[in-house]
């Protein structure tokens, strides 16, 4: 079966139709309602109850009646074969047995239920405990855990300084509760005393919650349309995991509806509903079967039942997933030969390998014979009085045996895939007499070296334990924004504020090849090699450059100021007048996509052997992403190929974001670190386990890519940490702070 069939027959199925539909006499927009796979029940004349049967339509409705004030909240639970419902008003909370009030209606009986609790105030929530015989109420501040079988308080709680507006059983000790004061609590109902109580989370009220009890989190919704995940994991210190903003979420679905509307599929819309605007829901969702859905409308009295197929729904969603995958073929890895057209195979190569060919030619013809060995009285031999190159670091021949030595044998072996986080301080050292920002810090491929650049318009070049003086890269004219290695470990690229780009050779600390602002009119940031050090890729203001390099690192006495390295732009990319904020390719492997962030909040890809933008991710953070970390692995590591398709986002403001390039989709967020006004950065260890990310706490966060909260917190430092970066060979961290003060860290 093809990917369009199978859609196509997905979409016919009716995934959602309307069972019952009634009005009652009251409206029930701010009412409790309750919905599961056998019973369903809202409140029918203010003080009746009205149960329907879902499982069957023609089942006749039961009318319980019991109280004299109108019915504020409702509650249903299995117990075993029994079905139990529970309802509250201001004089009674009263626990009804379905099973013996649908035998009492066959026998034309007055159903009864059994009254738990008496004149407990303005009840708005009820909620049954799934092991014990208890049901917690929630009226005004206080919060009540009663006796389901009969009228006995059991506990009475009260923290909040508004009104409870939800609770539910966590466990078998537990109770979870939430407030219009916008906090939440976590109450020992047992021994009755305060677990936690969060601070202030939101501008607006807490109104629904739901407990994730596999995954132990707490899941709340607040009245600004805001979706937050809370750890319940009291070693987690019940942090937040992520934040949803629904508007958002509901955008981006109609974004999709009227995109595959425009391919050519339809998706049915369900018009054919009596409610369209609803005011309360209650669910009920069992894995494997037709589920269903009790609705109230908000400005009616209308009260509508809902059955709906998830299955359907959730194989329709992944179909269109993997058909978009399909049709925009989109993988980190390349699997596709280079198209002719593609410009990863220019014809800029051939010239470039001509012209490198002449020189040497050239060279070669018309070099003197006086000149192959030097002339001591001549002075031309002699380094200039001026630090127009890199100054070269003395060291001492055992100090820098011993320290390569040491180094060698750490990154010949392989990188441990099952090691733990790097959390253990090892050392820390200052970058400058002063405090000095730092535009970035990188590890080379063999991890040996950690090159940093600096505001003080320098480059500098540490070995990897970071013992020995650094070797200092000078040339820049303003502070460096960005750097990259070389594959090949010989080479690194920076970028700098001064609108140049420089290519240094890493032994010497020479530059091979300085291209300035007579090629670029806006300032060059996030340079980087790319496709295995064919080509140079980084961003001047809304364009991507790719640029085909020869670099000429040949001694010439005579001519050591004369540039002989060649570089040329082969294919330009813009971002339609939108200034670039991130960019990000794979250069440790051949791959065709390049990633690319944007003042327009969104993240655009460009498949290089099309040659074009294939696709946009819209609104990916409230403010522009600062970063784009792919996970790009080491040449000690092997992953497996589905995950290099994994990138995170990170922007001022907002969390930390994973999302996956087979679908264009955010699969986990990650909270914990503080980012309001510096761009932090974040990276991905060797493995594609962790996820080392800087905060302005003065503290680094490590998460696991497999859980939203983080794993350490590595505090003492002495400033914001706005940089970090792992070493690809052996299992290091390497933290810097905005004040230039790095540390290193280990398992």
């Amino acid at each position: 079966m093809t990917e369009a069939s199978s859609m196509e027959d997905i979409c016919a199925q009716p995934t959602v139709c309307e069972k019952r539909c009634t009005v009652s006499t009251s409206p029930l927009s701010h009412v409790q309602i309750a919905c599961s796979h056998q019973y369903c029940a809202f409140p029918w004349s203010k003080n009746e109850l009205c149960v329907w049967n879902t499982a069957d339509r023609q089942a006749q409705s039961m009318i319980l009646k019991g109280h004299h004030q109108p019915i504020t909240a409702v509650a249903i639970k299995q117990d075993g074969d029994q079905w139990l419902a529970c309802s509250a008003s201001q004089d009674y909370v009263i626990t009804w047995n379905l099973n013996d009030c649908r035998k009492a209606v066959l026998q034309g009986l007055l159903p009864r239920g059994l009254v738990i609790g008496t004149l407990l105030g303005d009840v708005q929530h009820l909620a049954f405990q799934m092991n014990e015989k208890l049901v917690v109420a929630c009226a005004g501040t206080c919060v009540f855990v009663l006796n389901s079988q009969k009228e006995e308080i059991l506990a009475e709680l009260a923290v909040h300084q508004g009104p409870v507006t939800g609770a539910e059983f966590w466990g078998d000790r537990f109770l979870v509760c939430i407030s219009e004061d916008r906090t939440f609590s976590v109450w020992d109902y047992h021994a009755g005393h305060l677990v936690y109580r969060s601070a202030i989370i939101s501008a607006f009220p807490l109104l629904k919650m739901y407990i994730d009890e596999e995954n132990e989190q707490l899941v709340t919704g607040c009245s600004d349309g805001m979706l937050r995940a809370f750890s319940l994991v009291q070693e987690h210190g019940f942090r937040c995991l992520c934040n949803i903003d629904l508007r958002k979420e509901k955008l981006k679905f109609y974004r999709r509806f009227e995109k595959t509307s425009s391919s050519g599929r339809s998706v049915k819309d369900y018009d054919g509903l009596s409610i369209h605007l609803a005011g309360s829901i209650s669910m009920a969702c069992k894995t494997g079967q037709r589920d269903f859905c009790l609705i109230a409308s908000m400005f009616e009295n209308q009260i509508s039942l809902l059955e709906f197929d998830t299955c359907a729904l959730w194989q329709l969603q992944q179909l269109e997933a993997r058909s978009f995958a399909l049709e925009a073929n989109l993988s980190i890895v390349s699997s596709n030969p280079l198209l002719p057209t593609s410009p990863l195979c220019s014809q800029v190569s051939k010239k470039i390998e001509n012209t490198k060919t002449n020189v040497l030619q050239t060279k070669i013809k018309d070099q003197s014979l006086v000149f192959n060995n030097k002339i001591r009285s001549s002075g031309y031999t002699a380094a200039p009085r001026m630090k127009m190159f890199s100054p070269k670091t003395n060291f001492k021949k055992s100090q820098f045996s011993a320290v390569r030595k040491e180094v060698t044998s750490e990154i010949r072996k392989e990188y441990p895939m099952d090691s733990v986080a790097p959390s253990n301080f090892q050392k820390q050292i200052t970058l400058s007499n002063r405090p000095t920002s730092v535009g970035g810090i990188h590890y080379s491929g063999d991890g040996m070296k950690l090159a940093c650049g600096l505001s003080d318009k320098s480059l500098l070049v540490f070995n990897s334990t970071l013992k020995g003086e650094p070797e200092v890269f000078t040339g820049h004219n303003g502070a460096i924004n960005g750097l990259g290695w070389s594959y090949n470990r010989r080479w690194l690229v920076s970028t700098s504020d001064d609108r140049t780009m420089r290519i240094w050779n890493a032994k010497t600390a020479e530059q091979a090849l300085v291209l300035g602002k007579e090629m670029f009119s806006r300032p060059v940031r996030f340079p980087q090699f790319y496709y295995m050090d064919t080509f140079i890729l980084l961003s001047s203001g809304a364009e991507i450059h790719l640029m085909k390099y020869h670099l000429d690192d040949s001694k010439d006495d005579l001519k050591r100021y004369k540039q002989k390295s060649l570089c040329k732009t082969v294919k330009t990319f813009s971002l339609d007048s939108v200034e670039i904020t991130g960019l990000s390719a794979v250069n440790d492997f051949y791959s065709h996509i390049v990633l690319a962030a944007g003042t327009n909040r969104a993240v655009e890809v460009f498949d290089l052997n099309v040659g074009c933008r294939v696709a946009a991710i819209p609104d990916v953070h409230p403010k522009a992403a600062h970063q784009i970390c792919q996970n790009k692995g080491s040449a000690y590591s092997t992953q497996p190929t589905e995950a290099y398709n994994l990138f995170l986002t990170m922007a001022i403001g907002d969390s930390l974001k994973l999302w996956d390039i087979r679908t264009l989709r955010c699969v986990r967020h990650f909270e914990g670190h503080v980012n309001r006004s510096l761009p932090c950065s974040v990276a991905i260890s060797p493995c594609g386990r962790f996820i080392a990310c800087g905060s302005e706490d003065r503290c680094a966060y490590i998460y696991e890519t497999r859980s939203s909260t983080y794993l350490e917190k590595l505090k003492d430092h002495t400033e914001s940490v706005i940089n970090v970066a792992f070493n690809p060979s052996t299992v290091q961290l390497t933290t810097c702070t905005v004040d230039g003060k790095l540390q290193t860290f280990s398992p």
